[in-house]
């Protein structure tokens, strides 16, 4: 399917193949890059644009965090990505 490698980055990072950092970055690039939007289902279009949306706000940096509430920790990543793989079932 059309969204099969953003499928496949997810669970690469909720198995623990990829570090939060690396799947922010891949994720984000995949989903600006290399996927057809048109083609995915209603139910990924959802839920990989919410992922999306949380993984271009991820940062490394605690200090970062404490000043922009807009970024994103590890943690919320990681419940992102849990959220996103409960509703592609």
């Amino acid at each position: 399917s059309a969204g099969g490698d953003l499928r496949d980055l997810l669970e690469a990072f909720l198995n623990g193949g990829l570090t939060a950092n690396e799947f922010s970055r891949r994720f984000e690039t995949a989903y600006n890059l290399d996927t057809d939007r048109e083609a995915l289902t209603t139910a990924e279009q959802t839920s990989f644009e919410r992922l999306f949306d949380a993984v271009v706000w991820y940062s490394p940096f605690p200090d970062e965090r404490a000043v922009i509430p807009n970024y994103k920790s590890e943690a919320q990543i990681e419940q992102a990505a849990k959220v996103a793989r409960s509703e592609l079932g």
